[in-house]
């Protein structure tokens, strides 16, 4: 996990905003963009998230290959989900109803709707019967300087094609927000404390049910940690995402 001093540091960003600062803030508004892209639904297992977060990288260097004149910074985030509650406890009338169906697709889902013995369950190493799995995705600011925002827009969405796999949102008013308030909630978004790991998705509220059928096993709150730890790196390198400029 971040430590402290990394959060800190990282929250700063200095690399985005001295790129804010060289722009200027209507410009920002124009070229700036916060994206979100998840990529994929993997089992809590070490190998299989770590293969995502390697094809995500590739997609990433595919897109900067392709759009030269863009930069980014965010991070990698990994999300414990048990899909076995959310596939069951989530209507289809509830808040969470849309995330459910794309988690559902990402998991491979789509392709079984009608196979009535499909199942979310899976067993580790040891032997235990598990249904938690890790959303890989990533949380960005990105700059498309020289390229065209309609054009980057239509090859992520064709690279992430399913639907609300891919959100793609411009700067808050800055009547309502400053542009240094706007930078700081999206870097420190990048990089919040992911050791909160609850429930509160869609009509599914820890209330509603007895505390031991919410809250995450001990078991599986350590592979999530070990998967971040693992990924992380010694300096937390390995969470990061980003590219620059290239004339």
């Amino acid at each position: 996990m971040l430590s402290r001093t990394d959060l800190t540091r990282l929250r700063k960003q200095p690399a985005i905003k001295q790129e804010a600062k060289r722009m200027g803030e209507d410009a920002c508004r124009e070229r700036l963009r916060w994206i979100t892209v998840l990529h994929d639904l993997k089992r809590a297992e070490i190998a299989e998230v770590k293969e995502a977060t390697k094809k995500a990288r590739a997609d990433y260097v595919q897109l900067n290959r392709k759009f030269k004149g863009s930069w980014a910074q965010g991070a990698f985030e990994y999300e414990l989900v048990d899909m076995e509650k959310v596939h069951s406890r989530i209507t289809k009338d509830s808040e969470g109803s849309r995330k459910k169906v794309t988690l559902q697709k990402l998991g491979g889902y789509e392709a079984s709707i009608d196979n009535l013995d499909f199942s979310w369950r899976w067993e580790d190493k040891a032997g235990n019967q598990r249904t938690d799995y890790v959303l890989v995705h990533t949380h960005f600011l990105m700059d498309c300087g020289t390229e065209d925002w309609a054009t980057i827009k239509k090859d992520m969405e064709r690279r992430w094609y399913r639907d609300y796999q891919v959100r793609i949102d411009g700067l808050t008013d800055f009547n309502v927000r400053s542009l240094d308030d706007s930078l700081w909630k999206m870097s420190s978004y990048c990089f919040k404390n992911r050791c909160s790991h609850h429930y509160k998705f869609g009509n599914y509220d820890i209330d509603e049910y007895e505390v031991d059928e919410n809250m995450f096993s001990v078991n599986e709150l350590n592979t999530i940690y070990e998967i971040y730890k693992s990924i992380a790196g010694g300096r937390n390198t390995g969470l990061l995402l980003g590219w620059r400029m290239k004339h």
